[in-house]
Parts: C-alpha cells; structure tokens; sequence
C-alpha cells in the first residue's frame, strides 16, 4: 500500500509538471501568434482584396460608358462614390488605390508605395531630392529636384536656370509662333517682356489648374468678375502656357510650367523650413552662383495696382518685386507637375526614380 501511493504521488507531480509545462507552451504560442490581431488582419486583408477588385470593375464600367461617349463624369469621383455606396471610407479608399485621372486604371497601394500624398506628409525627407530618370525633350540639360507635393501631384523642379537656347517660343491663340523672350545680360538670363504681344492677360489663363496655383489672385477678379490686360499679367501667361512649355512634359507629367508660381514657392519652403530661415540656403530655393544668372522669375504678378511688375527670387535672398523690362539678368527653372499615378522609387542617397 505504501508503495502503490508513493507511484500516485509520482504520476500526480509529473502530471502537474506536464500540464504547467503545456500551459506554458499555449500562452507563448498564442502571445506569439495573436490570433485576435491575426484575425483584424485577415479581415483588413479581405476588406481591401474586395475593395481593389470592386474597384477594377468599376474603373472597366467607366471606360466602356466612355466608349459609349456617356457622360459618367470624372474617373475618380465615379469610382469612389460608388466605393463608398458599398461602404468603403475615404480613407480605406485612398490607403489601397490610386485612380489614373485620364486612364481610368487602378494602381494597388502597398506600405512601400511612395506616392505623392506620402511625400506631402514627410517634406523633409524628399523635398530636394534628386529623380534622376526624368529625360524632357528640351535639350535643357538640367536634372530635376522634388519641389513640392499635395496628396494629389508631385512637382519637379529644374536644378538650375535652364540656358537660353531651351526656352520656348510663345503661343497665340492656341498657335506657336516665332517669338520668344530676348536674351539677357547674362548666359541664363532673359528680357521676358518681349512675349506681351503673343497673351491677353488673364483671359489667357483658363485652366483652372493653373489658376489655383494663383488662388489669391485668380479669387480676387473673379469676386470682382474682371480680367486683367496688365503687362504683368502677360507675361505671367507665357510661363504658366502648358502648350508653350510642353517639351518639358514627358508621358509621366501633367504639364510643365516656366517658372514656379509664388504660392508654389512659398509652399515648399514653409513646409520644409516651418519658422525657420536656414532654408534661405537652400539651392532647392535659391542658386548662389550669379554667372548663369542673378535670380528666377516666379509666374506671379506682384499684388499692387503697378502694371509692370511680376515676383523675382534672388541669389541675395531677396523675394520681391521686379520689372521684367529693366532686369536682364534674371533667369527661369521649369517646374513639372507629375501625373497622379507616378510613384516614387529610393535608388540611393538623395535620389529616386519615377515609376
């Protein structure tokens, strides 16, 4: 009998070890595998496989309504309030897909995606950098810098005053014509007023796109409904003419532009250097070097009632006013706005590729 108990307080303490032993084991399983958070997961992974698959479906829906010349409207207000009937949120919407604006195709977000709402969220790690595989057909020889981005389009920059030979010649009502700004002073610089002739003013400024690159001034004449003819206004005209600086545009941009507009500039600047002025030299912004030329034309009138003037950067560090008729030397760098769907990809320090 002794013994027969001294064998079941055996098996009773190696049964206890055993079972400790196998708790132990399904805590540190289940911990590690967190099938709670695995099935968040799984549901969020689902969710956005319906989400991208619907939204393929209504991207082919719309094309075929095209096809059939109906009007469905903007791409991507059709595809996402339609997504959002179905009861999808703006925000799960814009963390899976980007919609192309012309084409209508989907492009499936991921993490690693840089696209132009994460370079708008993170400006002191992109603004400035280089994209090194954006070839214009200018014959500029400039590179090209990331300048500025919304959650919808990311802006290039040219890293330096492109030469005169690269500048275009105006447009007048819709046609090229032979003229173009006189040549400076300097190997980069240029009498801008010559183009007057070619634009209306104001009225030639019709994209509403480039309107709002000069909110504040487009929202004055048209609370007032008027249109300027004020030579400043002309030649404003000329560096925002897409069809002028069309060369500068390749199958990966929007359109191109003469010369960053004020907002665009002042944009950038605050939301790389929020209340600092150690931007100040910064080459994204301003160009110390003076032999190529002094400074750059920004496609912005100034605001007072002088007709004469538009907005000039300088290598002095200056942001002000100037008549283009009396400064020879002042150069222009194009900005670019890429296409919606363009993607960013790391390919070093600094510098990335356009996908």
């Amino acid at each position: 009998m002794i013994s027969k108990k001294g064998i079941s307080l055996i098996v009773l303490i190696v049964t206890i070890a055993v079972i400790i032993i196998l708790t132990t084991v399904v805590i540190v399983t289940v911990s590690n595998n967190r099938p709670i958070k695995s099935a968040k997961d799984a549901k969020y992974m689902h969710n956005r496989a319906v989400l991208v698959e619907n939204a393929n479906v209504l991207s082919s829906e719309w094309k075929l309504e095209k096809r059939l010349h109906n009007d469905v409207g903007e791409v991507s207000k059709y595809i996402k309030d339609r997504l959002k009937e179905q009861g999808f949120t703006e925000e799960e919407i814009d963390d899976s897909i980007i919609i192309d604006d012309y084409s209508g195709d989907i492009l499936e977000l991921d993490e690693n995606t840089i696209v132009a709402r994460k370079v708008s969220e993170n400006p002191n790690e992109y603004y400035g950098a280089y994209v090194t595989n954006y070839k214009e057909n200018s014959g500029s020889g400039v590179g090209w810098r990331i300048f500025y981005s919304d959650e919808r389009n990311i802006y290039l920059i040219a890293d330096d005053y492109i030469p005169y030979d690269a500048i275009p010649y105006t447009t007048k009502d819709g046609i090229k014509t032979t003229n173009k700004p006189d040549r400076g002073s300097t190997s980069a610089g240029i009498r801008i007023s010559s183009v007057i002739s070619d634009y209306k003013g104001s009225e030639s400024i019709t994209d509403t796109r480039l309107q709002n690159l000069n909110s504040e001034y487009f929202t004055a004449l048209n609370e007032k409904g008027i249109q300027s003819t004020d030579s400043k206004m002309k030649i404003v005209a000329y560096l925002l003419d897409i069809q002028a600086w069309q060369e500068y545009a390749t199958n990966k941009a929007e359109y191109a532009i003469g010369a960053p507009t004020s907002e665009l500039f002042l944009k950038s600047y605050n939301e790389k250097y929020p209340n600092s002025q150690e931007g100040y030299s910064d080459s994204l912004y301003l160009i110390a070097e003076e032999n190529k030329a002094t400074g750059m034309w920004l496609a912005s009138p100034d605001s007072s009632s002088d007709p004469r003037y538009i907005i000039k950067v300088d290598h002095r560090e200056h942001f002000h006013r100037e008549d283009p008729g009396q400064t020879p030397s002042i150069g222009l760098r194009p900005v670019v706005c890429l296409k919606n769907i363009v993607r960013l990809e790391k390919q070093g320090e600094n510098e990335y590729l356009i996908k």
